[in-house]
């Protein structure tokens, strides 16, 4: 009777476990998704400027659009 009262009280006590847990999983999880975001956002933002900036390179640099003839 002991065993089966004990049997019937581990799952329960295993399923908190893992619900407590899962809480915890899924705000980091949250967390990081929201930091890779950021970070997406930011390599994006760096990838347009680095553009821009070998655009103006381009122009301004030897056999360039704005290469002055002297």
């Amino acid at each position: 009777a002991v065993r089966e009262t004990a049997n019937e009280q581990v799952p329960y006590n295993i399923q908190g476990y893992l619900d407590e847990f899962s809480k915890a999983l899924a705000s980091e999880v949250r967390i990081l998704l929201g930091e890779v975001g950021k970070l997406r956002e930011e390599r994006r933002a760096l990838q347009h400027e680095i553009g821009y900036l070998l655009c103006m390179r381009s122009k301004y640099g030897p056999g360039g659009e704005f290469e002055p003839d002297w």
